[in-house]
C-alpha cells in the first residue's frame, strides 16, 4: 500500500510540473551538435537561460545529435556541454523560430571518448539501465572531508558510511549488497579484489582529486565485462590529458587539524602531438574520532601522444600511498555514553613509553599503471586496448600472541576482558605488557605484528566496436593474472627477548625476532580469462541491447607454513621410499612378473599420493561462468521514455570458499552463485524537471557461504537465497538559472528467502553430518532499506552559490552472519533495527578573480546539526539495543578550500 501511494504521489507531482512546463511558447530553437570531424554527439546537454526572466530550459540531444525545444520568446544565453569537450557559450535571439544549424564542439581531453566506450558509459534516454551521474564539480563542491563513497549517499538505494571512521575506511552498499557485490571500474578496468571481491577505499583515497566523472549504474548495469554487478556498478573515469595548457593550486583547512594541498599542471596539446597532465597532493589530519591521525599522498600522471589521425597512445599512472590509525572493535552503546569522550571514544588507543599509540593501524600503496592504445580502424570501427599493472604493498597492525588479550577488547562485547591491561585512564597499557614480556622465560607473550596483504596484478582489456547503420557491435577480451601475498611478521617484541611460533613445519627453530614471519604465510593466485560481446540497436525513438559474457576463473594456493618444502626431510623420505618401490617394480617387470610389478606400483602410487598431500602448491581449481542480459528503451516523446532490462549470470565462488579453511584441500562441495534480475523504469524530461521512477527485483541464488567449524571441518551453505526488490524515485528541478532542487526516495524490501540444511565435511571431504540454518524471512542487514534526500542549491549573489543536502535513513537492521543462525529458538527474529536518523550538509561556493586568475572558495559543513547517529552496527545475542555493537558516525565537521586556476 505504501508503494502505491508513493507512485501515485510521484505521478501527481509529474502532472503538476507538466502543466507548468507546457505554458504557451512563442518560438522553437533547434540545432545539431557535432565534433570537429562531423560526428554527431548524442546526449549533449543544452541549457538555455532567458536573459530577461531568468527562466532555465534544458534538453539533451538525441541519438543523432539533434535537439529541438520550445521556449518563451526572448533573448537567451545558451550553454552546450558534453564530457570531454569545450563548452559552447553563445547568445541566441529567439524572438522567432531559430535554426542554429550545426554547432561544433572542440575536444578538451585526449582519449576520453575512447575510455567511455571501454567503460560502458551509459547514455540518458538511450541505455536502458538506472543511472546517476556525479560530476567533478559536484565532488569538488560537496565531498569535503567525507569518504569518497559518501558522495553517493543522496543516490537512490545507496548507503555509505565511514565504518570505523579511519581515513579511507569507508564502505558502501547498493540495493542492499556490499562492495563484494558491486562492480567498481576505474577507466573501464575492474578493481574489486581478485580473491574476495572487496573494494578497499583506502587504496584509492586520492581518487576524488582526479575524478572527471562518476556514474552509478544500479542493478545489472551496462558494463560488458563479467563483473560482480549484483547490486550495481560504480564507473569512475579519471582525468586524462587536457588539450589546453593550464593547471590548478588547491589549499584546504578543516576540523581536527585537517590540511590538504595539491597542484596540477597540463602542457596542453603540443605541436608534435604530445601532451602531459600531472597532479600531486597531500592530506593530513587527526580525524573526528580520538586518535585517528592520518597522512595520505596522491599522484596522477597522464602522457598522451597523438601518433596520427588513427592512432593515439596514452600512459596513465596514479596512486595514493597513505597511513592511518583505525578504530576497533565496535562498542556497546552504553560504553560510549559512559566514556568521557562519548562518540569520539577509540578502544584501540593506548600508551607506550609515555606516548599515545594505536593498536590498529594501516598503511598501503596500490599504484595502477595502464598503457592505452586507441586505433580508429575506419570511420565506423575502433579498437581500444589497455594493458595495466598494479603492484601493491602494505598491511595492518595486529596484536598477536597467546596473551594478545592483554591489548585487545573482546570482539563479541566490545568490552575489556579480565586480561586486558589498562592505564588508570582506561587506555591500553603497552608499558605494562612490556614489563610482563621482559619477565617471561617464554619470551614475549604478546607482540605487535603486521598482517601483510600485498599483490601483483596484471591485465589486458581490449574492446572492438563497429557500427553498421543503426547497429553497434562490441566485443573483446578480458585477461587478468593476480598473485596475492599473505603473511604476518613481528614488528615489535614489546620488551621480550623473542617470540615463540610453532606454525611453520619447515622451521627447526621457534624463537623468532623482529622481522620474522609468524602465524601463516601463503600465496593466492587467480588467473582469469573472459570474452564479451554486445549488439545494440539505436534510433531516435528506440534502443535495445543484448550482451553476453563467458569467463573462466582459476585458483591456486601455495602455503609455505602448513606444507613441507621440496627439500625437507619429510618429502625426501617419501620420495626415497617411493623410488625404492619403483625400482623393484621395474625389476619385476624385467623378470616378467606382472603381479609383483602391479603390487610394487600400487605401493609407489600410494606413497606418492601421501607425498602430494604435503605439496606446498595446490592444483589449479577452475570455475566457468557466464552471463546474458538485455534491455530496451522507448522514447514515447521528447518528454517521456520507458525502459526495462533483464539478465541472468553465474559467478565463481570467491577464492576462500574454493579451499577447506586455510589449507590447500579443494572444497568439492562449493557451488557457483547465480543472480536473476529484472528492472523497469520511466523517465520524464521537460525544460523544468528531470525525473525517474524505477522498479527492480534481484534474486540472489545459491549464495556461496562456507562455515569453518575448526579442525578442518566445514559446512557448505548450499541453497541460501535472498530477494532484493524495491522502488526508486529521483528528480532534479531547475525553475531558473539560479535555483536547482534535487531529490530522491527509495524503498527496499530485502529478505533472506529460505531456511536451509548445510552439509558438514571433514578435511578429507567425507560427509559427517548436516546442520540447519534458519534464515527464511530475515531482513538483510547492514544497509538502510528506506532512504530519502532533498538538496537545494541557489545563487544568492552573482557567483555566490549556497546549497544544502538533507538525507534520511530508515529501516536499517544491524549486520549479522546469516550462517550463524542455527538456533531454532531464534528462528524468525530479525537483527536489531537501528534508530532512523537524518543528516544535513551545507556547502557554499564563491567564484572570483584574483591577480587575473580564476579562483574559487568552497566551504563545506557536514552534519550541520551535530546529530549523534548510529550508522554501523553488529547484532548481539539479544537482538536489541543493549547487546548491539556499534559505530557512531562523525559529528559536525567542516572544511574551507581555495582553488586557483592558471
Amino acid at each position: 500500500m505504501k508503494i502505491k501511494k508513493i507512485i501515485s504521489l510521484f505521478f501527481l507531482m509529474i502532472a503538476l510540473f507538466l502543466l507548468t512546463g507546457h505554458q504557451a511558447s512563442a518560438s522553437t530553437i533547434r540545432g545539431v551538435v557535432a565534433d570537429e570531424d562531423g560526428n554527431r554527439l548524442p546526449s549533449a546537454l543544452v541549457e538555455l537561460i532567458n536573459m530577461d526572466t531568468g527562466r532555465t530550459y534544458g534538453i539533451t540531444t538525441n541519438v543523432n545529435g539533434v535537439f529541438e525545444i520550445r521556449v518563451e520568446a526572448g533573448v537567451y544565453s545558451m550553454n552546450i556541454s558534453y564530457l570531454g569537450y569545450v563548452d559552447i557559450l553563445q547568445t541566441i535571439d529567439a524572438t522567432t523560430d531559430t535554426d542554429l544549424g550545426t554547432l561544433t564542439m572542440k575536444v578538451s581531453t585526449i582519449g576520453l571518448q575512447e575510455v567511455m566506450v571501454v567503460s560502458s558509459y551509459a547514455r540518458d534516454r538511450q541505455t536502458p539501465v538506472a543511472i546517476s551521474n556525479i560530476s567533478a564539480e559536484a565532488i569538488t563542491e560537496r565531498l569535503g572531508t567525507q569518504e569518497f563513497p559518501q558522495i553517493l549517499q543522496s543516490t537512490p538505494s545507496v548507503y555509505a558510511t565511514r565504518d570505523g571512521g579511519g581515513f579511507g575506511d569507508g564502505r558502501i552498499n547498493m540495493r542492499g549488497f556490499d562492495s563484494n557485490n558491486i562492480g567498481v571500474l576505474i577507466n573501464g578496468v575492474p578493481v574489486n579484489d581478485m580473491e574476495n571481491g572487496r573494494v578497499y577505499w583506502s587504496n584509492w583515497a586520492g581518487l576524488s582529486d582526479v575524478t572527471q566523472t562518476m556514474q552509478v549504474q544500479r542493478g545489472l548495469g551496462a558494463s560488458r565485462l563479467a563483473i560482480s554487478s549484483v547490486g550495481g556498478t560504480i564507473n569512475i573515469i579519471t582525468q586524462s590529458t587536457e588539450v589546453n595548457r593550464g593547471g590548478t593550486i588547491l589549499y584546504a583547512v578543516g576540523h581536527d587539524g585537517y590540511r590538504q594541498e595539491s597542484v596540477s599542471f597540463s602542457t596542453g596539446l603540443l605541436d608534435n602531438g604530445w601532451a602531459v597532465t600531472a597532479l600531486g597532493g597531500r592530506r593530513t589530519g587527526e580525524g573526528f574520532v580520538d586518535g585517528l591521525d592520518f597522512e595520505g599522498w596522491s599522484y596522477f600522471l597522464n602522457v598522451s601522444k597523438i601518433v596520427n589521425r588513427n592512432h593515439t597512445l596514452s600512459l596513465t599512472a596514479f596512486g595514493a600511498p597513505q597511513w592511518h590509525n583505525q578504530r576497533w572493535p565496535r562498542q556497546l552503546i552504553q560504553t560510549y555514553r559512559d566514556h568521557p569522550l562519548g562518540i569520539r571514544y577509540n578502544p584501540s588507543m593506548g600508551i607506550m613509553n609515555g606516548e599515545r599509540y594505536s593498536a590498529s593501524y594501516n598503511e598501503y600503496h596500490k599504484p595502477q599503471i595502464s598503457l592505452n592504445h586507441y586505433w580508429s580502424v575506419s570511420p565506423v570501427t575502433t579498437i581500444s586496448t589497455a594493458a595495466y599493472v598494479s603492484i601493491s604493498s602494505g598491511g595492518g597492525r595486529r596484536i598477536i600472541g597467546p596473551q594478545s588479550g592483554w591489548l585487545q577488547h573482546d570482539r563479541n562485547t566490545g568490552l575489556p576482558t579480565e586480561l586486558t591491561k589498562l592505564t588508570p585512564d582506561g587506555w591500553l597499557d603497552f608499558d605494562a605488557v612490556m614489563q610482563e614480556n621482559a619477565q617471561s622465560h617464554r619470551g614475549s607473550l604478546a607482540v605487535i605484528g603486521r598482517a601483510v596483504n600485498e599483490h601483483d596484478w596484471y591485465g589486458l582489456l581490449s574492446t572492438t566496436q563497429t557500427e553498421y547503420e543503426n547497429y553497434t557491435f562490441t566485443g573483446g577480451v578480458d585477461l587478468r593474472y593476480y598473485r596475492g601475498y599473505h603473511y604476518q611478521e613481528v614488528t615489535n617484541l614489546l620488551g621480550g627477548s623473542h617470540y615463540e611460533d610453532f606454525n611453520n613445519v619447515n622451521r627447526d627453530f621457534f624463537r623468532l625476532r623482529e622481522g620474522d614471519k609468524i602465524g601463516y604465510h601463503d600465496l593466492g593466485e587467480v588467473a582469469w580469462a573472459g570474452i564479451f560481446g554486445q549488439a545494440e540497436y539505436t534510433t531516435d525513438q528506440y534502443s535495445a541491447f543484448l550482451s553476453a559474457t563467458f569467463s573462466n576463473t582459476n585458483y591456486r594456493r601455495t602455503d609455505y607454513f602448513l606444507y613441507y618444502d621440496d627439500d625437507s626431510p619429510t618429502r625426501l623420505a617419501y620420495q626415497e621410499e617411493a623410488d625404492g618401490y619403483k625400482d623393484q617394480a621395474e625389476a619385476a617387470l624385467a623378470q616378467g612378473d606382472e603381479e609383483a610389478y602391479q603390487e610394487f606400483m600400487n605401493q609407489y602410487n600410494s606413497i606418492m599420493g601421501r607425498r602430494a598431500m604435503t605439496d606446498q602448491r595446490s592444483d589449479w581449481i577452475d570455475f566457468w561462468a557466464w552471463s546474458l542480459k538485455g534491455g530496451a528503451n522507448y522514447n514515447i516523446s521528447e518528454y517521456h521514455n520507458v525502459f526495462g532490462n533483464i539478465g541472468y549470470f553465474t559467478r565463481a565462488p570467491f577464492f576462500r570458499w574454493a579451499f577447506v579453511g586455510f589449507t590447500n584441500v579443494e572444497n568439492i562441495g562449493v557451488r557457483h552463485e547465480s543472480v536473476f534480475s529484472t528492472e523497469v523504469g520511466y523517465g520524464l524530461r521537460t525544460p523544468l524537471i528531470a525525473a525517474n521512477l524505477i522498479l527492480y527485483r534481484t534474486e540472489w541464488l545459491d549464495r556461496a557461504l562456507v562455515r569453518n567449524l575448526g579442525q578442518g571441518v566445514i559446512a557448505n551453505m548450499a541453497g541460501l537465497n535472498a530477494l532484493h526488490q524495491g522502488i526508486e524515485i529521483d528528480f532534479t528541478i531547475r525553475p531558473n538559472r539560479k535555483l536547482e532542487i534535487r531529490g530522491m526516495f527509495s524503498y527496499g524490501d530485502w529478505n533472506w528467502q529460505d531456511d536451509l540444511i548445510a552439509e558438514i565435511y571433514d578435511d578429507q571431504q567425507v560427509f559427517i553430518d548436516s546442520i540447519e540454518v534458519y534464515a527464511g524471512g530475515l531482513k538483510v542487514g547492514n544497509s538502510a532499506q528506506t532512504t530519502a534526500a532533498i538538496g537545494v542549491s541557489y545563487e544568492v549573489l552573482e557567483n555566490l552559490r549556497i546549497g544544502f543536502d538533507a538525507n534520511h535513513f530508515d529501516r536499517l537492521f544491524a549486520n549479522f552472519n546469516v550462517e550463524d543462525r542455527g538456533d531454532l529458538a531464534f528462528r524468525g527474529i530479525n537483527s536489531w533495527q537501528m534508530p532512523s536518523y537524518q543528516l544535513v550538509d551545507l556547502n557554499m561556493r564563491y567564484r572570483f578573480r584574483m591577480a587575473g586568475l580564476n579562483a574559487t572558495i568552497i566551504v563545506n559543513v557536514n552534519n550541520l546539526f551535530n546529530t549523534e547517529a548510529i550508522r554501523d552496527a553488529t547484532d548481539g545475542r539479544s537482538f536489541n539495543y543493549d547487546s548491539a555493537l556499534v559505530y557512531y558516525g562523525w559529528g559536525r565537521s567542516w572544511t574551507t578550500s581555495l582553488r586557483i586556476r592558471f
